[in-house]
């Protein structure tokens, strides 16, 4: 039985250690204008499809909703971590919240008068008005 041949061509009857292959490098994505302007449309709550395709097209299609998922998550995660080593700790926990799940502002509430004509006030003082008008919408408003 005829020895192993080494990769210099001989053959000494030793195993030759072939080196590891190396893990694939992951290609490391930075930052670019389009992320902040992205970011800034999706906080405003602009479309999420035209948003992507006018500023993030070259990541991948809209209509995968992982990649944009992923996507805006990452963006977060560099946002806070950028806020984190200049003690930007509240920057980067603002970063890191879902504004998904931000409730929408108070619900659109009629004007005074607007109020006082669907109720019948109009006759009534200003004053009769605001306590009409605070007994049903809370005195907050």
């Amino acid at each position: 039985m005829s020895e192993p041949a080494l990769l210099d061509g001989s053959s000494q009857g030793r195993e030759m250690a072939l080196p590891s292959p190396k893990p694939a490098t992951r290609r490391r994505r930075k930052l670019h204008v389009g992320h902040f302007a992205f970011m800034r449309a999706f906080v405003q709550r602009v479309d999420l499809r035209a948003s992507w395709e006018r500023y993030l097209r070259i990541e991948g299609e809209s209509t995968d909703l992982r990649l944009v998922r992923s996507t805006v998550s990452w963006i977060c995660d560099e946002f806070a971590a950028a806020a984190t080593p200049e003690n930007r700790l509240g920057t980067a926990r603002l970063v890191r919240l879902d504004v998904s799940r931000i409730a929408d502002p108070a619900p659109e509430l009629p004007s005074l008068q607007e109020f006082a004509a669907s109720r019948g006030l109009e006759d009534d003082s200003e004053r009769e008005q605001i306590a009409a008008f605070e007994e049903a919408y809370g005195s907050a408003t």
